[in-house]
């Protein structure tokens, strides 16, 4: 990122109590820093971890868990998850779901079919959404440039997670 003459700069959990842990789980996101950063035109490229008040140390953390609530914290209008799955799949016709609700997505990261870290991307991005962010994608991380078409395109590279309700199917 620096080499294209945008500044990034590396952030952990640690740094400004950014994500304080409650027993190894994220208790709070504390912000500030981050809107200080982009204030500043900086790019922050945030490390997965928790801060430890209590003991004061530092202690890796799931990635889709910092990156939902980061984006809940700082109001997201869309969070971007990268899976080599592709996206949610129904567990009986193996058929990858585009769109689906925060409740639906709960579901199916309670659902044992599903791979286990697929799972807990399913319920950091319902969560995230549930927490205000807008939508929420989990987008296959095996396709070149699978961002750019989600951020781009119409075209869902995915499954996607919005707080709609839909009724029926």
């Amino acid at each position: 990122m620096n080499r294209s003459r945008s500044t990034a700069v590396h952030v952990s959990g640690a740094d400004a109590a950014l994500f304080p842990s409650n027993g190894g789980e994220i208790a709070s996101v504390q912000p500030a820093l981050l809107r200080t950063l982009t204030g500043a035109g900086f790019i922050p490229v945030v490390e997965p971890s928790v801060y430890g008040p209590i003991l004061a140390n530092e202690e890796p953390a799931n990635a889709d868990a910092i990156a939902g609530a980061l984006g809940s914290a700082i109001e997201a209008s869309r969070v971007i998850f990268f899976h080599p799955a592709g996206g949610l799949h129904d567990p009986l016709t193996h058929a990858i779901f585009e769109d689906l609700t925060p409740a639906e997505a709960l579901a199916l990261a309670d659902d044992a079919r599903i791979d286990t870290s697929l799972r807990t991307t399913a319920r950091a991005a319902a969560l995230g959404v549930r927490a205000g962010v807008g939508a929420a994608q989990i987008i296959n991380s095996r396709i070149a440039h699978a961002c750019v078409v989600e951020v781009l395109t119409a075209t869902h590279c995915g499954t996607q997670v919005t707080g709609g309700i839909r009724m029926g199917r």
